[in-house]
């Protein structure tokens, strides 16, 4: 099905009930080669997701080894990942976007119950069923956030890090609210927020105008200005007004300062972006999904 940074991932079915799945496996060999960092990080997350059973998570359903390699079986989820299935311009169905958003909310909750913080959230990290519902995926940058309350590692991809992330201030679940927000103006926009149509940075951001921390000083300039457009801790001004101002009020509510950033779930499923919404419809998969993955062909990116 896919080849990753550690090893390959098959389709396999279940002699005895005919029950498909996914059989991620990874060469030991390779794998130790890689940091130590790398390797607690692989470790970490096999140990985390043993901890998850939830329909809008990618599940661990077994795991076992030989000499040569690990063995996990998962969620087999076959419509693709959601980067695969944003348009160039972004959804102009605003149901679309209520409907990813509550699917990736309700499930982010779930993980936030566990105490686990994603760090990764981005379209690529979300699969979609063969009904077209979302799970998350890929927690190798994941980890729990302790009695401490809060974090301060800079990991994540750049284009949807939290302010607080990339100034290595202390952070806790809302950075995968700002993240969730940047993944909602793609949704609404077909690009995060800083960049033209062209994959340029805009010209009309407000940049951060105070010192940066040391570790962003070290990087070239478009990447330095990636970094002062984020500190600033506000979105640049939307491209279009086709938006409801609900729907806009929500994704600022998202991108917002740390302190007024969403605060749960329970906020959100309040907003009046998601007003009319049956949550259990959409946790139980009632609903019809807004997008229904080919089955006729494989939903990737074909190279």
């Amino acid at each position: 099905m896919g080849k990753g940074a550690f090893g390959k991932v098959h389709c396999i079915r279940e002699n005895s009930t005919e029950k498909m799945f996914a059989l991620k496996i990874l060469e030991k060999n390779f794998v130790l080669q890689k940091s130590k960092s790398t390797i607690n990080s692989l470790l970490q997350e096999k140990e985390m997701l043993t901890m998850f059973s939830h329909p809008f998570v990618v599940n661990l359903l077994a795991s076992t080894q030989d000499e040569d390699k690990l063995y996990l079986v998962l969620d087999l989820k076959l419509g693709g990942d959601l980067a695969f299935h944003l348009p160039e311009h972004g959804w102009k169905e605003e149901s679309t976007i209520q409907f990813y958003m509550a699917n990736l909310l309700i499930g982010l909750q779930y993980l936030h119950s566990k105490r686990v913080i994603h760090r990764d959230v981005k379209p690529g990290n979300i699969l979609l069923d063969e009904r077209g519902y979302a799970a998350w995926t890929d927690f190798n940058l994941s980890t729990t956030i302790g009695p401490e309350g809060f974090l301060t590692r800079n990991c994540g991809t750049p284009l949807y890090e939290a302010p607080e992330v990339y100034k290595k201030a202390p952070y806790d679940f809302k950075a995968d609210y700002w993240s969730l927000g940047v993944m909602m103006y793609e949704m609404m926009f077909g690009r995060v927020p800083w960049w033209t149509k062209d994959n340029e940075l805009r010209k009309d951001i407000d940049y951060f105008e105070g010192n940066l921390p040391d570790h962003l000083r070290k990087v070239g300039d478009q990447p330095r200005s990636l970094h002062r457009a984020v500190l600033s801790e506000k979105l640049p001004s939307l491209p279009s007004n086709s938006f409801s101002q609900a729907c806009v009020d929500f994704l600022n509510l998202l991108c917002a300062p740390q302190k007024s950033r969403l605060q749960d779930f329970q906020q959100a499923k309040e907003h009046p972006f998601f007003k009319g919404l049956n949550w259990d419809d959409i946790l139980l998969k009632k609903a019809k999904a807004p997008i229904q993955p080919r089955t006729d062909q494989a939903n990737v990116s074909v190279e």
